[in-house]
């Protein structure tokens, strides 16, 4: 696992357990990014869509020094291309 040090594996571990994630790869994500020391929150918050459409992003990575302390970035972990579907909740979500 990218070739960490107790310390860290241990940091990771503590970090991840904390969570109930619905995939291995989330996990992995989850992982990878505190190895980065990317700060993030898993599922932090969901949107309902004019057309009732719901979408609950995998994760928010914070980023207040980007623009202003509500900035940052919302990712989607799939392992398989997005459909059309998956798409357009992205779309919907940048506007």
């Amino acid at each position: 696992m990218l070739g960490l040090t107790g310390n860290a594996n241990t940091r990771h571990r503590n970090s991840v357990q904390r969570y109930r994630f619905r995939s291995p790869l989330e996990a992995r994500w989850a992982v990878f990014f505190d190895t980065l020391n990317i700060d993030w929150r898993y599922e932090a918050e969901g949107f309902e869509f004019p057309e009732k459409t719901r979408y609950l992003p995998d994760f928010w990575i914070p980023c207040p020094l980007y623009f202003d302390a509500n900035s940052g970035y919302w990712f989607e972990i799939n392992g398989l291309a997005p459909t059309l579907e998956e798409l357009a909740k992205c779309e919907n979500l940048a506007l």
